[in-house]
């Protein structure tokens, strides 16, 4: 039997690499409207990938969004072009990441949607990212802004594989 004095770890998880690299890539926007889906955003520095990535979705808020009392609007559709997204699904859900809408009433407030685990997007080769562009919609495909007020943050997470 070993003893926690010979070198031997009691606690520590043979499984886990302390040499990965984990980057974080936020993206603040507030130009969709109620009548337009898309974003597109400039980054400030080039975002570099050095090494093959997995891409997970850390957390998403939104201020002015739709509330969740109708089907369409009970979660958010997002396609990123600038992504691999690996996800199935039926029809218009296909590569794109659902998450629910926690939005229970309308107006000027701020929801946390998505900030409990990572969830995985995709995994991405090694390249230089300048900007990130997509659409954002209800399941249905209509907007799911409240007014021109809308804005969400979304943060990605990358860890090197």
């Amino acid at each position: 039997m070993r003893k926690a004095n010979d070198g031997f770890q009691i606690y520590q998880n043979s499984g886990y690499d302390r040499g990965s690299k984990k980057r974080t890539l936020v993206i603040v926007n507030n130009d969709i409207t109620a009548t337009t889906h898309t974003f597109s955003e400039t980054l400030a520095e080039p975002f570099i990938v050095d090494k093959m990535s997995d891409v997970y979705l850390d957390s998403f808020t939104t201020f002015q969004a739709k509330a969740n009392t109708a089907v369409d609007d009970m979660a958010f559709r997002i396609t990123i072009d600038d992504l691999n997204i690996q996800t199935g699904g039926d029809g218009d859900n296909y590569r794109t990441i659902i998450v629910p809408n926690e939005a229970t009433s309308a107006g000027a407030v701020t929801r946390v949607h998505k900030g409990r685990k990572l969830n995985y997007i995709s995994c991405e080769p090694p390249r230089t990212l300048k900007k990130i562009s997509g659409k954002i919609t209800g399941l249905g495909g209509a907007t799911i802004a409240n007014d021109a007020a809308f804005q969400f943050i979304m943060e990605l997470v990358f860890i090197e594989r």
